[in-house]
C-alpha cells in the first residue's frame, strides 16, 4: 500500500542534501526515496501509486517551501542553492554556493561550513513538519486530485504577477469542474433543459477563460506550472477538471478568440460571439 513505508528524519535530510549537487527539479535517478514517501507528497499526488506523479508533487512541494520561506535572505540563498534563481539552473554547486553566500552577506567559506548546513537542516525540518501534518491514508479516503494542492496560504514570495496568474488558472480549473458537474446533473433531469443549456454555456465560457490564462502564462513566463508535459496542454488541464472529451486546437483557438473580442468577464457576450462565429 502507498505510504506504508515511513521515511526517517535523518534519511529525509540526507536526501535533501543530495539534491544540492544538481539542483531542482529532482529526478527519479536521484536518491530521493525518503522524499517520495513523505505523506505530504503522497497526498498531493494525482496518482500516488505512480512514481512520476509523486515526483511531480515532490518538486512542487520543494519549490513552494522555498518560495514561502519566511526570511528573505535565506529564501534567496535556498533559491540559488537549488538552482532556481534565473541564470543559475545549469551552474555547478560551487558557483551556486558563492552566489548564495552573497545573498546572506557571508564569505563563501563561512557560508559553506556554517550557514549552509544549518539552512539545509532547517529546510529539511520544514519538510518533515509538512510530512507530520498529514495523516496516513485509509481505504475510506477520497481519491486525491492535483487541484487539492496545499491549503491556501500566502507567503512573502507569493506576491507576484506570476503567482497571481497561476492562481487564476487553477481557479478556472475549479470553475470548469463545477460546470462539468452541474451539466452532468442537469442532463439526468429531463425537466431541467434550461438549466442544462445554462451550464453548457458556462462550461464553454470557463474553458475559454482557462485556455486564455494558460496561453498568457506560457507567453509571459515560458515555464511549467506543474512538472509533466501533458498537464501544460489545454487538454491536460481540462482533464484535471474532470472533462474526458478533450479539446482540439481549432476549438481552443475559437474559444480564445471569443474571449479576446469581448473580454474574460462577459459571459453573455462570449456566448453571442461563439454563436455568430459558428454561423459564419
Amino acid at each position: 500500500m502507498v505510504g506504508d513505508k515511513e521515511p526517517e528524519g535523518d534519511a529525509l535530510a540526507g536526501a535533501v542534501r543530495g539534491l544540492l549537487k544538481h539542483g531542482l527539479p529532482a529526478r527519479l535517478r536521484d536518491s530521493i526515496g525518503p522524499l517520495l514517501e513523505m505523506r505530504g507528497v503522497i497526498a498531493r499526488s494525482v496518482k500516488p501509486e505512480d512514481s512520476m506523479s509523486r515526483l511531480d508533487a515532490l518538486n512542487k512541494l520543494l519549490k513552494q517551501t522555498i518560495r514561502r520561506w519566511p526570511r528573505e535572505k535565506e529564501r534567496a540563498a535556498l533559491n540559488v542553492l537549488f538552482g532556481l534563481e534565473k541564470g543559475y539552473a545549469s551552474s555547478n554547486l560551487t558557483a551556486r554556493r558563492e552566489r548564495a553566500a552573497g545573498h546572506t552577506g557571508y564569505g563563501p567559506t563561512h557560508f559553506r561550513k556554517v550557514i549552509e548546513p544549518k539552512l539545509i537542516s532547517d529546510f529539511s525540518a520544514a519538510l518533515w513538519q509538512d510530512h507530520l501534518r498529514y495523516s496516513p491514508r485509509t481505504k475510506y479516503a477520497p481519491p486525491p486530485t492535483e487541484i487539492s494542492g496545499d491549503s491556501p496560504s500566502v507567503g512573502p514570495g507569493d506576491l507576484t504577477e506570476q503567482e497571481e496568474l497561476v492562481s487564476r488558472i487553477w481557479s478556472e480549473v475549479y470553475g470548469l469542474r463545477a460546470e462539468i458537474i452541474a451539466a452532468g446533473r442537469f442532463k439526468r433531469d429531463q425537466s431541467a433543459s434550461v438549466e442544462l443549456l445554462e451550464a453548457q454555456g458556462s462550461l464553454l465560457w470557463r474553458t475559454g477563460r482557462l485556455v486564455t490564462y494558460l496561453e498568457a502564462y506560457l507567453q509571459e513566463y515560458g515555464d511549467r506550472i506543474l512538472q509533466g508535459e501533458t498537464r501544460w496542454s489545454a487538454e491536460g488541464l481540462i482533464r484535471v477538471a474532470g472533462w474526458r472529451g478533450g479539446i482540439s486546437d481549432e476549438e481552443t483557438s475559437r474559444l480564445r478568440l471569443a474571449i479576446a473580442r469581448v473580454g474574460p468577464n462577459d459571459r453573455v457576450g462570449f456566448l453571442k460571439e461563439l454563436g455568430s462565429s459558428a454561423s459564419e
